[in-house]
């Protein structure tokens, strides 16, 4: 059954533009705002987990001195159950109700946020939304959204928060440095101002093919040009203590829609190495704290698996590239992956191939795939420990924690 409840979310959840998780549309709900930021706090259903997260505090007095005599993020880590632990590499799709309850009981990394969740709320009551998230989370969470600009907006998509939207990259592109710098500083503030921490931006994927999927979400431009800008946007955000994503690696290029269908890449992989590359090399550089994955199956890399469930992949990431921080899946929910839940779970290949972050809508699934995978050996604790890891030095670097 959770197989085909799975299989069920993926065809519900490639409906629209994503980044992290796919967005789809939610019923409309006679609550105001400010009743739906109370009911969020409030409410108490009761859940069909199957596996609990340990009732334990993760601040304990023995993980405080822990914290005092190693430093926050060992001595977190060593105070935390595998529990924890697995929750810690969850990135979880903000849920329509019982939010609250959500992270009390699994403790994942963060949310991700999406257009629909900030439509009915004032700026002031999304602000009180997210802190209620951030006092339910013993360790502080991200709390995530995709505002690339253009087509791809969460938050400025709603008047309210921003009179128009931001830009799209394709045209900061033709207005130049200055603009990119001046919109990213705009957009860290206002997402700081709600509370949120994580923007998975920029897009570092190129393209030459105008009609392609992912065009009018790069900057159009050439390699290197498209690096510059990458660079220019992960320096504005990290003077602005904003976290920063690039994607896809390893570079999108002119393939279809991996929400919407198993996509092959038939390129060289010299092609990746002289093009491809080069604005997530730049980005690296810059100082970027993540990179999302895509779900492009690369054949010259990896003909069996896509790039966000493949090692060999990650692997290049690692070591040609030398990138040492957050590594993100895309929307496991996509059909780019879809068609591998048949072999085995999803989020253990994910977990498996080096991913740190893990995205989903499902995080009742995702944990207890994970948890079962380190109960059964599958899946060792050091290599949990490993992704805690990176993900509690992100959070240190980005003021997040610490």
């Amino acid at each position: 059954m959770k197989k085909i409840r799975n299989i069920f979310l993926s065809a519900l959840l490639v409906l629209s533009l994503a980044g992290c998780t796919a967005e789809v549309s939610k019923p409309q709900t006679s609550q105001t705002a400010s009743e739906t930021v109370t009911s969020q706090s409030e409410t108490t259903t009761e859940t069909t987990t199957t596996v609990s997260v340990t009732e334990t505090e993760a601040v304990t007095e023995e993980t405080k001195s822990l914290v005092e005599e190693y430093g926050y993020v060992e001595g977190t880590l060593m105070g935390m159950t595998i529990e924890q632990k697995i929750g810690q590499i969850l990135l979880a799709h903000f849920p329509d109700e019982n939010a609250k309850e959500i992270m009390e009981q699994y403790q994942p990394a963060g949310f991700t946020f999406y257009a629909y969740d900030f439509k009915n709320y004032t700026p002031e009551d999304m602000k009180k939304v997210i802190e209620q998230m951030q006092d339910a989370a013993e360790i502080p969470a991200f709390m995530a959204v995709d505002e690339e600009g253009g087509n791809v907006v969460r938050v400025s998509k709603w008047p309210q928060y921003r009179l128009s939207p931001f830009s799209s990259q394709l045209s900061l592109a033709k207005s130049g440095e200055e603009l990119i710098i001046s919109e990213t500083e705009e957009k860290a503030q206002l997402l700081a101002s709600l509370g949120l921490n994580l923007n998975l931006a920029p897009v570092a994927d190129i393209t030459d093919d105008h009609y392609s999927y992912i065009y009018d979400r790069t900057f159009g431009k050439d390699a290197e040009t498209t690096g510059e800008y990458v660079s220019l946007i992960v320096n504005t955000m990290n003077e602005n203590n904003m976290g920063s994503c690039l994607k896809h690696f390893p570079g999108y290029g002119a393939n279809d829609d991996t929400h919407m269908d198993i996509v092959v890449d038939d390129r060289s992989a010299d092609s990746f190495e002289n093009k491809d590359f080069i604005p997530f090399r730049m980005g690296i550089e810059a100082g970027v704290p993540a990179i999302m994955f895509s779900h492009t199956t690369v054949n010259a890399f990896d003909s069996e698996l896509p790039a966000s469930i493949s090692p060999a992949v990650h692997d290049i990431l690692r070591t040609e590239l030398g990138f040492e921080g957050v590594i993100i899946t895309d929307a496991m929910a996509m059909d780019g992956v879809a068609d591998y839940l048949s072999r085995e779970s999803h989020y253990v290949l994910a977990v498996l191939a080096g991913n740190d972050l893990i995205c989903t809508p499902d995080i009742e699934t995702a944990y207890n795939d994970i948890l079962a995978a380190v109960n059964d050996g599958t899946i060792d604790e050091e290599s949990i420990n490993e992704k805690v890891r990176r993900v509690l030095e992100m959070k240190v670097k980005l003021g997040i924690a610490g």
